[in-house]
């Protein structure tokens, strides 16, 4: 039985994680940010997160078959100022000209006590 639920759930995160890494197509012609945010968002579970004040005036053209999430945020932003970073969980950062940090670097915590 302990054996059964072990396989289990190593068959649900290989599934999940097959699930996150397949490759979508989008395309989108002079978007905003926004729209394009919600287009992608609907075809893969990342989540987008940006200020709009800071992406208001860009527009968004890109046309993207089979390519992965970070593939198409790389076409998508490549001639503006906005860098993104994306974390474990699938959040992407959007943020003008330096990506935000989503993890420490290995030893951070070695000299700091914790």
């Amino acid at each position: 039985m302990r054996i059964n639920l072990l396989a289990i759930i190593f068959l649900l995160g290989v599934c999940q994680t097959l699930a996150q890494e397949r490759p979508i197509s989008i395309s989108v012609a002079n978007s905003t940010l926004t729209d394009f945010a919600q287009k992608l968002e609907n075809f893969c579970d990342c989540r987008l997160f940006f200020n709009p004040a800071e992406t208001d005036s860009i527009r968004i053209t890109v046309t993207a078959e089979r390519k992965m999430v970070t593939q198409i945020l790389e076409l998508a932003l490549k001639d503006t100022p906005l860098q993104f970073s994306m974390d474990a969980n699938r959040y992407v950062y959007i943020k003008p000209f330096t990506p935000i940090l989503v993890d420490l670097p290995l030893g951070f915590f070695a000299n700091s006590g914790f």
